[in-house]
């Protein structure tokens, strides 16, 4: 399937863990994306051992180009691991914030329940099954941090003005009462021309009630769709996670813009 005429070469799909990442995939996968796009998702960790990347995100760099005429996604990197790698003169890339105290909870419950099993992950589970709420949240902090999670977030911040063809974009506009505008701005960000009917027939597709069966705010801690909300953090950071949260991030909230 060959590109559209004034359509970028590729379009990276940018992000960190527990940002939907998975959902917005299935958003750039979908028949009415690709028909408008021309262009289908790559997902270039399928081609490693184990499908997996092993470096840190912070570690992440390239100096080979991925392939023409793709959508890239997703990638799981800061903005100068993005730099680093080779691209073509006509693209757009576009990177998915989201506040890290809900990275946070998303991640606890995800590693404690639904994520799927591997050697690291499951001696993670284990550690997190021994530990209370509260030190497993803080846990997950620790962890987060150590793995270059929240300073690839604050790397982001300004891509736009270093890059024009890149965009910042939020998981809770994305995901909350603005949606339609949000995908609306992002696909004319990615050159991808869409009907608005189109637009709001993919999103009831992959509606988180579609996904999961449940309206969104009604848990299920088993699934990879547990919640569906933002903001779900001020139900789990007492003030010890909390406490720990700032000790190890600083004003990390406030640049980002979640204060």
């Amino acid at each position: 399937m060959g590109t559209f005429k004034n359509m970028p070469i590729n379009i990276y799909h940018c992000c960190v863990f527990k940002t939907g990442s998975q959902w917005m995939r299935a958003v750039l996968e979908h028949p009415f994306t690709r028909k408008a796009s021309g262009m289908e998702c790559y997902r270039y960790e399928d081609d490693l051992p184990g499908k997996a990347d092993p470096r840190r995100i912070r570690e992440r760099f390239f100096d080979a180009p991925f392939p023409k005429n793709k959508i890239l996604s997703p990638l799981f990197i800061d903005f100068e691991g993005f730099q680093s790698i080779p691209k073509p003169s006509d693209y757009r890339a576009f990177f998915v914030a989201r506040d890290p105290r809900d990275i946070v909870v998303s991640w606890y419950f995800s590693a404690l329940y639904s994520h799927k099993a591997n050697e690291r992950m499951s001696a993670t589970r284990k550690r997190l099954q021994d530990m209370s709420l509260e030190a497993g949240l803080i846990e997950s902090i620790r962890v987060l941090n150590n793995t270059g999670t929240f300073g690839a977030i604050l790397s982001w911040n300004n891509a736009s003005k270093k890059d024009p063809n890149t965009k910042v974009i939020s998981f809770e506009n994305l995901t909350g009462a603005r949606q339609l505008d949000e995908f609306r701005d992002l696909f004319e960000h990615c050159q991808i021309k869409m009907k608005e009917k189109d637009i709001k027939k993919l999103l009831a597709d992959l509606s988180f009630k579609e996904l999961s069966g449940r309206h969104q705010g009604n848990e299920d801690k088993n699934s990879h769709y547990r919640k569906g909300i933002s903001g779900d953090w001020k139900n789990y950071f007492k003030p010890e996670v909390n406490k720990k949260f700032s000790d190890l991030t600083g004003n990390l909230i406030i640049a980002l813009g979640y204060q």
